[in-house]
């Protein structure tokens, strides 16, 4: 998932409900400022752990897709992650990336 798609989704949600940045943090259960402190930074993509927290606004192939961009996840993410009900096509994919990196022949 890239920063874009991320902040398109935020703000079809603000649309909708007539929100603003601060009430979407509070929403989510974050600090009421983070949301605008996050657009304003170089690398405006959240943190793991507080992707999270935006779990309703994306499906559940969209976080793996997401989540699975990420070097390193705490453990929180990586639990995270086995709940998840991701698609036929994402698994899939996400073995053909694996088998590529290992230099297996498909």
């Amino acid at each position: 998932m890239k920063p874009e798609y991320f902040w398109e989704k935020i703000n079809t949600f603000r649309k909708e409900e007539d929100m603003t940045l601060r009430a979407v943090s509070r929403y989510v259960g974050l600090p009421d400022t983070y949301l605008q402190n996050l657009k304003n930074k170089k690398n405006n993509f959240p943190t793991p752990t507080k992707l999270i927290k935006f779990r309703e606004f994306f499906t559940d192939d969209e976080m793996f897709e997401a989540l699975r961009s990420y070097e390193l996840l705490p453990k929180e993410a990586d639990s995270f992650l086995l709940e998840l009900k991701v698609s036929k096509d994402i698994r899939l994919k996400n073995r053909l990336k694996r088998k590529m990196q290992r230099g297996v022949s498909i």
